[in-house]
């Protein structure tokens, strides 16, 4: 048997609110692009030890298997053992990307000789699947079908992008440069599909790029992404930057915000607000101090988003109980907040229950769906014979 709630019962309960890690982003929002090396046109045919573009070539086939071809692009015709290699010379950053442009061939089998240190590869293979092309990637040291078909004999830019912290890597692909790319990786069957899939071998950065096979290779770079931060539009690569052009303090920042040691979002937060409710002696130290706790116990920039002054003590979200019909739960909402949908960041709550009255010893019975601000969450009433129940809200911040 169920035992209905009423509201004073449920007030006496202890219930608190604190935040939740949200799962982090794989690139930087904003995020600021530093070139890495660069070989944009082949103009003669390499040699060891040539240097260009931020990094040297270190092999180079023998004699024959490598060629000029219209004096801006080099032709190959060469394995792996034998490959056309360049290695970057400058230390690449935690999340970069790799793109070139190759003409596409078709290899008669995947290869499999000379990839022991290979952190990932890419080719275009039939292996027997429907005589079709298909590109294939070397993901967690095995070649994977990415069931995308391209037009054999045509130039491709072929993006790897990277991230070392993650361990993540995802391949993109096009025919017309600058018009966007067609994802090759990862279940793209969901809208907010993204490519990005775990490989193994991508915790450390790549060191050099081998081109193999028969094709005519034209450009490559490297690209690093590190944080940005935006005000007004402008995307800057420090906290001080974008604060030293907010001297008005008419503008909004679009900067990360964290919870812990995890980075939930970008949170786009006005100037004005910053400057009259942040904690630091400038601009750009109360807007590097937002993930820092007010005198309401919550970050900063989780009181702009919930709409809550964070130099009040008393200024905190209010766990209220709603009544309904249903005997098998009990219902609350979240009130004393004014969400603030224009920053950018979701939340959503949810209720848990616990054994004991600190709210430690958690229990799967009670929970509720994540609801969002405005709606209620429904917790199930456990059965009488179970004892006492006590309930905590949680909030949480980002997807």
């Amino acid at each position: 048997m169920n035992i209905k709630l009423d509201a004073s019962v449920v007030l006496a309960l202890t219930l608190s609110c604190f935040a939740l890690s949200a799962n982090a982003k794989v690139k930087y929002t904003p995020e600021v692009t530093n070139d890495w090396f660069t070989v944009n046109s082949i103009g003669t045919l390499p040699a060891v030890d040539d240097e260009v573009g931020g990094g040297k070539w270190i092999q180079v086939p023998e004699s024959g298997d490598a060629w000029l071809v219209e004096s801006i692009k080099v032709g190959i015709d060469t394995d792996l053992a034998n490959a056309l290699v360049y290695t970057n010379t400058t230390a690449a950053g935690p999340v970069y990307r790799i793109a070139t442009t190759i003409k596409v061939t078709l290899s008669s089998e995947l290869p499999t000789n000379n990839l022991a240190d290979a952190k990932t590869a890419i080719c275009v293979c039939t292996n027997g699947v429907n005589s079709t092309p298909y590109w294939w990637a070397l993901i967690n040291g095995s070649w994977t079908n990415l069931g995308v078909s391209p037009a054999v004999d045509t130039e491709y830019e072929i993006a790897l992008d990277s991230d070392t912290t993650a361990g993540k890597i995802r391949y993109l692909a096009t025919t017309t440069p600058g018009s966007g790319y067609t994802i090759l990786t990862g279940d793209l069957s969901g809208a907010d599909a993204d490519g990005w899939v775990a490989n193994s071998a991508s915790s450390v950065a790549i060191t050099q790029i081998s081109f193999a096979g028969a094709t005519t290779i034209a450009s490559f770079a490297g690209d690093n992404y590190v944080q940005g931060y935006e005000y007004n539009g402008t995307i800057y690569d420090s906290i001080a930057g974008a604060a030293s052009e907010a001297s008005s303090g008419t503008g909004d920042f679009v900067i990360p915000v964290s919870t812990g040691s995890v980075t939930v979002a970008a949170a786009t937060i006005p100037a004005s607000w910053i400057s009259s409710n942040g904690s630091g002696d400038d601009l750009a130290a109360k807007v590097q101090n937002l993930n820092e706790t007010g005198s309401n116990g919550i970050a900063y920039w989780q009181s702009y988003v919930l709409g809550l002054t964070p130099s009040d003590a008393n200024s905190k979200p209010v766990v209220q109980p709603e009544q309904d019909a249903s005997p098998a739960g009990v219902s609350f909402s979240m009130g004393n907040v004014d969400f603030k949908s224009t920053a950018g960041v979701p939340v959503k709550y949810r209720v848990k229950a616990f054994s004991d009255s600190a709210c430690t010893a958690h229990v799967d019975d009670g929970d509720s769906a994540l609801a969002s601000p405005g709606e209620k969450a429904t917790a199930s009433l456990p059965p009488s014979n179970v004892g006492v129940r006590y309930y905590k809200m949680e909030i949480q911040f980002g997807e």
